[in-house]
């Protein structure tokens, strides 16, 4: 309603809503039309309209150039009275993965008041929200426990393969659907699409899966507009692209089958629950593990990461799983025993006497309430010029790599990848198809070559990269910005340089030899090998693959 309600009641004033997610999108422009609220919601290439007072943008979108553009042209027409951010702490803890959020303070492209909206940040997160959104000195804090005593939270730890917890979930949801009346809904949350996809059709139960290239937007919409209205199943099996901003009040059952990624996901997916104020309950069923500390390297992500494996496997069985939540979201625990009126967690039911406050196990140090300190920007505009010129200096940065790029592209463009490896002499013009080294020094048919083409798919750790060429989108001198497309029929520019001039120096045994040696690897297959050029990139690169064509050019550079 913070941004609903001034967006009709200020006629010559715009609100701008950033919506991290998809499922979001779709779920507020529903709600918006069940209550008549006149809104536009931004679409890459067009102009933003005078009419709307409320303008949706998703949140990768928001950082493209075009977007700034568009607001500003909206600006000289109309006052940008405030930018409101939802799901405020998807920017921070989504940096590994979604590279497009990676520098936030982009944001800040317009000299207006920031409204962030989030029922989990916890107080350890609040410096990095500071800078993440280059927030003034003067920003205020408006905190409200995230406890909600209608939630009965249940762990079940059990030695169980997949198979088995895919056996286990039918029969929990088996034993409770006998209660549910009508309207009554159920999520189960799974880490992984294969997860996603077996459970649905087991079960015969609607499935929602962000990535693109198993669900289109349209799928993602049919299938969740069934589950809400009740046509098939009332079970709704999905990954964490659902946990965040889903709202239908009667969800009486949510449950997260195997390990959760982090802290932060897996309340807000338990959240999903019981939003109309009945009893609900969060169950979560996990294999046995031991617990181990966290080995990411950001620091938001880190604590993240570490929050779930102490509450599942550190304390699990022996802590309140309430107080375990509100510790880490609110840094306040809060137990069952505190009020009468509180669904009992398993642990409380089981030892009704327990008192989590006395529960002490060594683990990593966690730092206690931490406040946003009062350093940073003291106005709006000065915010904004801070944001622009930490935005210019990485632009600058980003232009250097595209530039060394795309000349390495461009020398190879007329050349075959595969006879550069093999047959360096050979300038001979051919189609890769038709190429002499790729059937005679690799001894490899064009199926084979196909076959391990296939294997080169891109997983959450890659951000902007296409899926044709290869080439990442940094900048669109060196590669245009790509909409959604199959590869069939897709032209590229550099279309055949990378894929089979990385193939080729995998079977070079002296190009092999050194690539091994100065990326610290031993490909054993080419297989392997593939599973490598897809793995996660260190640092800020942006592919292996990239980094292994860009050191080759380096390598071979007169």
């Amino acid at each position: 309603m913070l941004a609903i309600v001034p967006s009709l009641l200020e006629t010559h004033m715009a609100t701008v809503l950033v919506v991290p997610l998809n499922s979001l999108i779709m779920d507020y422009e529903r709600r918006l039309r069940m209550m008549r609220v006149p809104y536009q919601v931004y679409i890459l290439g067009q102009d933003l309209n005078c009419k709307d007072n409320l303008v949706l943008v998703s949140a990768d979108k928001s950082q493209m150039g075009h977007w700034r553009d568009a607001l500003g042209d909206l600006g000289r027409r109309k006052t940008i009275a405030r930018i409101v951010v939802d799901e405020a702490h998807i920017p921070l803890i989504t940096t590994s993965y979604r590279r497009s959020l990676e520098h936030f303070d982009k944001i800040r492209s317009k000299a207006a008041p920031l409204v962030l909206l989030s029922a989990t940040l916890p107080p350890t997160f609040m410096p990095q929200v500071r800078k993440t959104y280059q927030l003034v000195s003067t920003t205020r804090v408006c905190r409200q426990s995230t406890d909600r005593k209608e939630l009965a939270y249940v762990l079940e730890k059990r030695n169980l393969d997949k198979t088995g917890l895919v056996t286990r979930v039918m029969e929990i949801v088996g034993d409770q659907e006998q209660t549910w009346s009508m309207e009554d809904r159920v999520l189960v949350f799974v880490p992984s699409i294969a997860l996603c996809v077996r459970l649905a059709q087991q079960g015969g139960w609607h499935r929602y899966v962000g990535a693109e290239n198993v669900m289109t937007d349209e799928e993602q919409r049919t299938e969740y507009m069934a589950w809400r209205d009740g046509h098939g199943s009332k079970v709704m099996v999905a990954t964490s692209a659902f946990s965040t901003g889903n709202d239908y009040a009667h969800i009486r059952l949510v449950m997260h089958v195997d390990k959760p990624f982090d802290m932060v996901e897996y309340i807000q997916g338990q959240g999903r629950a019981g939003r109309d104020g009945a009893a609900a309950t969060c169950h979560t069923l996990v294999p046995i593990k031991k617990w181990k500390r966290s080995d990411k390297e950001n620091e938001i992500e880190k604590e993240n990461e570490q929050g779930i494996l102490d509450h599942l496997y550190l304390y699990g069985l022996k802590r309140c799983l309430r107080y375990g939540a509100t510790l880490f979201t609110d840094g306040i625990g809060v137990g069952c025993h505190e009020r009468e009126d509180k669904e009992k967690c398993s642990v409380c039911r089981e030892d009704p006497q327990h008192r989590p406050e006395e529960i002490q196990m060594a683990t990593l140090p966690r730092r206690g309430i931490t406040t946003m300190g009062r350093d940073g920007p003291q106005t709006f505009a000065e915010a904004m010029n801070r944001a622009k010129n930490l935005q210019a200096t990485r632009e600058i940065g980003q232009l250097k790599i595209a530039e060394k790029m795309k000349k390495a592209l461009q020398s190879m463009q007329g050349r075959c990848s595969v006879c550069l490896i093999h047959r360096p002499q050979e300038r001979e013009k051919h189609l890769l198809k038709e190429c002499p080294s790729l059937r005679g020094q690799l001894g490899v048919s064009w199926s084979e070559y196909i076959d391990w083409r296939r294997k080169l798919r891109y997983q959450k750790h890659h951000q902007k990269i296409c899926f044709v060429c290869h080439v990442p989108q940094i900048t669109d001198e060196l590669h245009p910005t790509m909409t959604k497309a199959k590869m069939d029929g897709v032209g590229c520019e550099y279309a055949d340089i990378i894929a089979p001039m990385v193939f080729g120096m995998y079977h070079e045994g002296g190009v092999k030899r050194k690539a091994e040696e100065c990326f610290r690897e031993k490909w054993e297959s080419e297989n392997g090998f593939a599973g490598w050029l897809m793995g996660k990139p260190k640092g800020k690169s942006y592919s292996n693959m990239v980094d292994l064509f860009m050191w080759y050019m380096e390598e071979t550079k007169e």
